[in-house]
């Protein structure tokens, strides 16, 4: 939505002196994507007591998204953030391998769970453009709503219609149930 939206949001948040950086915003939410995506390798790597080689892949991806930022300077703030959203892409599965690497979970299996809620945001992402393009009023305000309630629908749609997302749905909601129900008293 964020990225999107970026002309709007950024329009709406820091208003019209700021819109020259809309276009690094949808790039860094384009980005952005992907940060939770590789915020669970660590998790990985704790969990099966491999802090040693999760330093290790530190070692070894800091470099490479700081020479993404170098690679990107020649074309000022578009090309650093454009070098970033790459790097970080390219790095998604030789860190998800580094860190399965002598585990029982193939990185096939992450892909296959990555898989239906990436296709789903980016049919999401599609729909909200259409809506986007759609609106004619200027309002700022306006077309976020427009394209957010767009993007609502269409996720309850494709809810609806895939079943493992239902069933996600459902965890979720039995989850919240049980963290915010009142305990009984005996």
């Amino acid at each position: 939505a964020m990225g999107t939206l970026s002309t709007e949001i950024v329009q709406l948040i820091l208003g019209n002196v700021w819109l020259d950086a809309a276009p690094i915003f949808t790039i860094l939410a384009f980005a952005a994507i992907w940060q939770p995506v590789c915020s669970t390798v660590g998790w990985i790597f704790v969990s099966g007591g491999k802090t040693r080689r999760m330093f290790a892949w530190v070692c070894l991806a800091a470099p490479l998204i700081l020479l993404s930022f170098v690679a990107g300077l020649p074309w000022g703030a578009m090309g650093v953030a454009t070098g970033y959203a790459v790097c970080n892409l390219l790095l998604i599965i030789p860190e998800f391998s580094f860190a399965l690497k002598g585990s029982p979970i193939p990185v096939r299996d992450v892909v296959a769970v990555l898989y239906r809620p990436l296709a789903m945001s980016v049919i999401i992402a599609l729909t909200m453009t259409v809506a986007r393009r759609g609106v004619v009023e200027s309002n700022p305000l306006l077309i976020v709503m427009v394209c957010l309630a767009t993007g609502v629908i269409t996720f309850l749609i494709l809810a609806r219609a895939v079943s493992s997302v239902r069933l996600d749905l459902k965890d979720l909601w039995d989850i919240r149930r049980t963290l915010f129900s009142k305990p009984a008293i005996a």
